[in-house]
């Protein structure tokens, strides 16, 4: 324990060393985002764990997200779901679209039950259609939505010290992006930060 400790406070010393930098790295993030989205996304994460390490290494509440933070937060959080709902229609996700199409033509739990298909996926876009009449794009943008802000709450209180860590390392992982073609393993991964997240392996929370 005193090694996982000690290895913990290493990691947000590290961070913290970069926190008289935080500014010119907010400033860069934003300068790479509007060139690059994707890849603007990423210094501002770094940025958001700096000002998370510096709470830690000063004891103050870990929950207490700053105004720069949390605008760092929202793009990344526009990014990846714009990114992620303006991919080919193929595999899994085109199923699920066609299943979103043919929402309204009979009772809502009904049909779920013909099409053997999870209620609680489409909850919400039966909403949207049913007040917007919606589109596919608009389901997509939705599921986008909805998935990657739960993955990001998730992280936020499960892992206060890291959460930008966390959301970093996923959505630069190979296979991120293209789970919304196959829209149950991105349902797995939201719920990934649950299973890291446990007292016999906390990192001193």
């Amino acid at each position: 324990m005193i090694q996982i400790i000690k290895k913990t406070n290493f990691f947000h010393q590290v961070f913290s060393y970069f926190h008289k930098f935080r500014y010119p790295i907010l400033l860069f993030g934003l300068g790479i985002w509007i060139l690059s989205p994707i890849l603007g996304i990423i210094p501002l994460l770094l940025f958001s764990q700096i000002q998370v390490s510096r709470l830690f290494t000063k004891n103050k509440p870990k929950q207490n997200i700053s105004i720069l933070t949390f605008l760092s937060l929202f793009i990344v959080l526009f990014t990846i779901t714009i990114t992620a709902s303006t991919y080919e229609v193929i595999s899994d996700l085109q199923v699920y679209v066609q299943v979103y199409e043919a929402l309204g033509n009979q009772p809502f739990f009904e049909y779920m039950n013909v099409m053997r298909m999870e209620p609680v996926t489409f909850i919400i876009p039966n909403f949207i259609k049913l007040v917007f009449n919606g589109n596919a794009y608009s389901f997509i943008l939705v599921q986008a939505l909805t998935m990657n802000l739960a993955f990001m709450l998730i992280a936020i209180r499960f892992l206060p010290s890291y959460y930008p860590t966390i959301i970093l390392l996923n959505i630069t992982s190979a296979s991120y992006f293209t789970q919304m073609f196959l829209m149950r393993q991105f349902y797995a991964l939201i719920f990934l930060v649950l299973f890291i997240y446990t007292r016999s392996y906390a990192l001193t929370e």
